[in-house]
């Protein structure tokens, strides 16, 4: 870093600024995370391409100068900005006074959750008319919200007025300033995954401690989802008229200025404050439209007002059950001029996450509409919203009898189906007709490889609960394992669901995957590290945890908290957590003919080595 110059003080001018002094300014925004940012600041002093890093504590309890002093963290870099006043989180205000506060002509947009790399700037060079981001539908599991970050030159950041004020909730502010400054001939490059990390920790943070309590039943649901904010926010950015350059901001005043540390306090409301009609009136219709994954066209039954109502009073359960008036072929009455793909998924969490991960693929590539069919069943009972929180329609209901007549090209790969194709065959989609296919494997493709079915698969994001589970663990593990050991008597693992051959296929990879097969392999990758190594173990059965504690120790192990053995929403969340801190392990040693091994290695990094029961040992 080079020594920062020292500017007079001066209140936030009205707008942007484009001009300022050569050099690089870090903005950062928080309120009340301070632990996430000491793990993060470290990795950003380090770097010495940055002239300043700026902080905004946006009305934290605790005074960042004060919290970071107390952690014996100082440099001549830092300054501080303190709002006093403010009671709720709110992005695009924080930043948008960052912006107008630091010093030069490029700017770096963190997160107080974002680590950087020791090449990151060295990587992206970057010259006028063009900028940075990252990109949720390229990362991999747990770094989606790298689509956060961004580094532009402040020219380009002031032509389209920073972030949207219109936008004063979490979500969709990234997405609608990437596609204005897009609009505006500002070239999108995406930001190297190698070069940054954010640090996981559950959404209900990311939420910014939203008070939900004086809200309705289905409200308050609603309110603890991210897709609701970032939807509803999509909703109020068309509403409203297009945020541009040279809008006046919010106004505010210095309350105190000393060198490196300025408080601050809002002076009244800009002219440009969404009126709270619209604000409701977003809120309702991204309720409308989130019910409608799940419940189909009977969600539009209602008007607007009625809506509101109803989520006053019943909850989101409530109301898919009969609140509103069933569909029995939800979403699917009006042809759209895009031909869909339905996506009929079947059996447990993995062999569900692999036909979605092709069936999104497979969609993507022939430009098609995908639409999610997740019906829970014995073997799943989780929702689809119990565990992923992605921008798609899903309905819960399968209509696959009736798929035929309502003019779509029915297939399935299901072994208990009439005509079921045998998992080896290519799918064949014909143009411009909707499709429905059912299944609980990949669907062979001509043009889809299985790199685009991973990436597929690492564009899913999960649910807060999920970063709950994952929250305590660490970020890496030297080993994972994968103990799929039992074939239960559960009608799960009944004969029925497949042919002969495959469940007696299926009994031999169970018996190949008994924990005691693990141990000698084990054995061999300890000596082979030394003795700090860190390993994760998932299981399906308690017999499996207590083979591996009683040959090691408790204490050796790393595991996802697990009360339940069955499938109901509880174990099928902890499984998914077992998943994604499967994918964390630098080696794992999976089970014989396990989809779920199968999914936890999709999401992990290319360098993971993987080795699977009854194959490789």
């Amino acid at each position: 870093m080079n020594a920062p110059s020292r500017d007079p003080i001066a209140s936030p001018p009205p707008t942007l600024n484009a001009e300022a002094q050569i050099g690089l300014s870090v903005v950062c925004a928080i309120r009340n995370r301070l632990e996430n940012l000491v793990k993060a600041l470290p990795s950003w002093l380090a770097q010495h391409e940055i002239d300043e890093i700026l902080l905004v504590g946006w009305g934290s309890t605790t005074p960042v100068l004060d919290g970071l002093l107390a952690r014996g963290i100082a440099d001549p870099h830092l300054r501080v900005l303190r709002v006093d006043g403010e009671n709720q989180w709110c992005l695009t205000l924080a930043y948008n006074l960052g912006f107008r506060m630091c010093r030069f002509d490029r700017i770096l947009k963190l997160d107080a959750d974002i680590c950087l790399n020791a090449g990151f700037f060295a990587n992206h060079p970057f010259g006028a008319g063009q900028f940075y981001a990252g990109d949720w539908r390229a990362y991999g599991a747990g770094q989606e919200h790298l689509n956060g970050v961004f580094y532009i030159h402040r020219a380009d950041l002031a032509h389209v007025g920073g972030f949207n004020e219109h936008i004063r909730s979490y979500g969709y502010d990234d997405d609608d300033l990437y596609a204005r400054l897009c609009e505006a001939g500002v070239q999108r490059d995406l930001l190297r995954e190698d070069d940054l990390f954010h640090l996981p920790h559950p959404d209900a943070a990311r939420l910014g401690n939203t008070d939900a309590h004086h809200l309705g039943k289905g409200w308050q649901a609603l309110a603890a989802q991210p897709i609701f904010h970032i939807r509803s926010n999509r909703i109020l950015s068309c509403l409203m008229p297009k945020w541009c350059g040279g809008w006046t901001m919010q106004p505010f005043v210095i309350c105190d200025a000393q060198e490196g540390h300025i408080t601050l306090c809002r002076s009244g409301q800009g002219p440009h404050t969404p009126p709270q009609t619209v604000v409701t009136d977003s809120n309702i219709a991204a309720a409308r439209e989130i019910l409608s994954w799940q419940m189909g066209a009977a969600a539009f039954a209602y008007p607007l007002t009625t809506l509101s109502e109803i989520l006053d009073t019943q909850s989101l359960d409530e109301i898919a059950k009969g609140a509103l008036p069933a569909s029995s072929s939800p979403m699917v009455q009006n042809r759209p001029t895009q031909a869909r793909l339905f996506i009929d998924l079947h059996h447990g969490l993995g062999n569900r996450m692999r036909a979605l991960a092709s069936g999104l693929a497979i969609a993507s590539h022939t430009a098609r509409q995908p639409v999610i069919i997740w019906q829970t069943d014995p073997h799943c009972e989780a929702r689809f919203s119990d565990l992923f929180e992605n921008d798609l329609p899903v309905i819960e209901t399968r209509f696959h009898e009736a798929a035929t007549a309502m003019g779509m090209d029915h297939v399935t790969y299901l072994e208990d189906q009439n005509g079921a194709l045998p998992h080896d065959t290519a799918l064949h989609l014909n143009d411009g007709r909707d499709a429905y296919v059912a299944s609980a494997c990949r669907m062979p493709f001509a043009q889809v490889d299985w790199a685009a079915e991973t990436a597929a698969l690492a564009s899913l994001r999960t649910t807060r609960d999920i970063f709950a589970l994952l929250h305590p663990l660490p970020a890496r593990f030297e080993i994972g394992l994968h103990i799929r050991g039992h074939l239960s008597e559960d009608p799960c693992d009944a004969a029925t669901n497949w042919s002969a051959q495959s469940h007696a296929r299926i009994s031999q990879a169970r018996q190949n995957s008994a924990p005691a097969r693990f141990i000698p392999r084990l054995e061999v990758a300890l000596r082979q590290m030394d003795e700090e190594v860190r390993l994760f173990l998932a299981a399906d059965h308690p017999d499996s945890y207590e083979a591996l504690f009683a040959a090691y120790g408790r204490d050796r192990f790393f595991t996802v908290p697990r009360q339940h053995y069955d499938r109901s929403t509880q174990a099928i969340q902890s499984a998914l957590a077992d998943m994604l801190a499967l994918s964390r392990a630098r080696l794992m040693l999976g089970s014989d003919w396990s989809s779920f091994s199968e999914c936890a290695h999709r999401l992990a990094s290319p360098s993971q080595r993987y080795e699977q029961a009854g194959r490789d040992f």
